[in-house]
C-alpha cells in the first residue's frame, strides 16, 4: 500500500465485493478512481512477497475523493416483512397450559432470515463524496448488462451534444501528473453519460438501443435498476 500511495497520492481507498471478487477502490490527488486486485501469489518466501495488485480498471472522476463507504446492495432476493394486521395490537387470546410456542419461534426466526440475500448475490456498492460536495457510487454489474451499456455509452459519445463541444471518453481517461507506463484500462461505465438516455428523443433512443442490439424499454429497465439498488438515501 505504500507503494500505491507514493506512486498516485493516495486520498482514500476502500474494497469493492462483488460475490467471490474482492477489488480495491482509490481515489487519488489527481481525481482518479482506480480498481485494484490482489493476485495472490503461491510460491511467495515472505508475507510482503505474497501477491500483487493488478489494476483492473481506472476513472478520471473530475473531483477528488476523500471518503468511501461500504453499503450492500439491495436486490430482489430481499423480502420485506408482511404488513401487519389491524388487529395484531389487540390482546392475544390465553394459550392453554402447556401449549409449545416453538412453531412461532421457528415462524419468526425463518421470516428474519428472508431479510438477508443468498450468498450466491453477496454485492456491495461503494459509495463516496467528494472534496467539492458531490456523491456517487460504483457498484459491480453482470457481465450482459455491462456490455449492453458499455457498447450504448460508446455510441452517445458520438450520437448526441456535448457542453462546449467536450469529449466525454476523453475527459474520462485516468490522469496522472507524470508519464503513465502502462494502458489505461476502461471498465467503468460512466453513469452521467448514460442518465442523459432517459430525456432524449424517442426516435434517437430506438436508433441508439437498436444499434446495441436492444431496445430503449430494456435499456430504461437496466437503469431504473441500477438506480432503485442503489437507492439508500
Amino acid at each position: 500500500s505504500s507503494g500505491i500511495n507514493a506512486e498516485y497520492g493516495v486520498y482514500s481507498t476502500e474494497y469493492l465485493i462483488n460475490n467471490q471478487n474482492l477489488g480495491i477502490v482509490v481515489s487519488d490527488q489527481s481525481k482518479n478512481i482506480q480498481l485494484f486486485s490482489f493476485e495472490p501469489q503461491e510460491n511467495a518466501i515472505q508475507p510482503q512477497q505474497g501477491g500483487i495488485l493488478n489494476i483492473k480498471s481506472d476513472f478520471h472522476l473530475g473531483s477528488r475523493v476523500n471518503k468511501f463507504l461500504r453499503l450492500p446492495i439491495l436486490t430482489q432476493n430481499y423480502i420485506l416483512p408482511p404488513p401487519q394486521k389491524e388487529n395484531a395490537s389487540k390482546e392475544k387470546e390465553p394459550k392453554e397450559d402447556g401449549e409449545d410456542e416453538s412453531e412461532n419461534n421457528v415462524a419468526n426466526h425463518m421470516h428474519s432470515s428472508q431479510l438477508m440475500p443468498p450468498p450466491k448475490m453477496i454485492r456491495f456498492g461503494t459509495f463516496f463524496g467528494t472534496l467539492d460536495g458531490a456523491l456517487g457510487v460504483l457498484r459491480p454489474l453482470d457481465e450482459p448488462i455491462y456490455k449492453k451499456l458499455d457498447a450504448l455509452q460508446k455510441k452517445m459519445v458520438v450520437s448526441i451534444p456535448h457542453p462546449a463541444g467536450l469529449n466525454p471518453k476523453s475527459w474520462r481517461h485516468v490522469n496522472h501528473q507524470g508519464k503513465m507506463l502502462r494502458n489505461a484500462q476502461h471498465n467503468i461505465i460512466d453513469g452521467v453519460l448514460l442518465w442523459k438516455f432517459p430525456y432524449l428523443d424517442r426516435n434517437l433512443q430506438m436508433e441508439l438501443a437498436l444499434g446495441v442490439g436492444s431496445s430503449p424499454d430494456q435499456i430504461l429497465n437496466y437503469l431504473n435498476e441500477i438506480d432503485c439498488f442503489t437507492s439508500y438515501f
